[in-house]
C-alpha cells in the first residue's frame, strides 16, 4: 500500500476565496507532494503541472500536510499538460479532459467520495490520517 502526502493550502487568490466559499472549509487548494521539493497540482492558468513546493508555500498563508493511503495510485503523467477544469465553478458536469485541483488528486489516487468525481478539498482532507 502506498502512503502519499497531500499539501492543503490557502492563499488570498480569488480562486481560493471561491473554493472556500463553495466548500466551507479552510483550505482553497490541494496538491500531491512528489518529494520534499516538488508537488503535482492543477491551477487555473497553468493546468496540470509540477511545481516547486517553495513556490506554492510562498503565496500561502495557511498550509497543512496530511497523509493518505492510496492502494490504487495511478501514474500521474497521463494528466500532465491537461487544462484546468472551470466547470465545477459554474455548476456544470466535470470535463473528462481537464482537472481541478481536487479532481486531479482524486483521479491519480483513485479516491472515491460521496460526490465523486466532484470531490471537494474538505472531503479529501477528511480521508487523511
Amino acid at each position: 500500500m502506498t502512503t502519499v502526502r497531500l499539501l492543503f493550502t490557502s492563499s488570498r487568490s480569488g480562486m481560493d476565496k471561491d473554493v472556500l466559499r463553495l466548500d466551507g472549509g479552510k483550505f482553497g487548494h490541494v496538491s500531491l507532494m512528489l518529494n520534499d521539493m516538488q508537488i503535482l497540482e492543477s491551477t487555473p492558468y497553468s493546468g496540470v503541472h509540477i511545481n516547486k513546493l517553495h513556490d506554492r508555500l510562498k503565496d500561502s498563508y495557511y498550509a497543512r500536510i496530511a497523509c493518505l493511503h492510496a492502494p490504487n495510485m495511478l501514474d500521474f503523467r497521463h494528466a500532465l499538460g491537461k487544462p484546468f477544469d472551470w466547470n465545477w465553478l459554474h455548476g456544470k458536469p466535470r470535463r473528462v479532459d481537464a482537472f481541478s485541483c481536487t479532481t486531479l488528486i482524486a483521479d491519480v489516487l483513485q479516491v472515491r467520495s460521496a460526490r465523486f468525481p466532484e470531490c471537494s478539498v474538505s472531503e479529501l482532507l477528511a480521508m487523511c490520517f
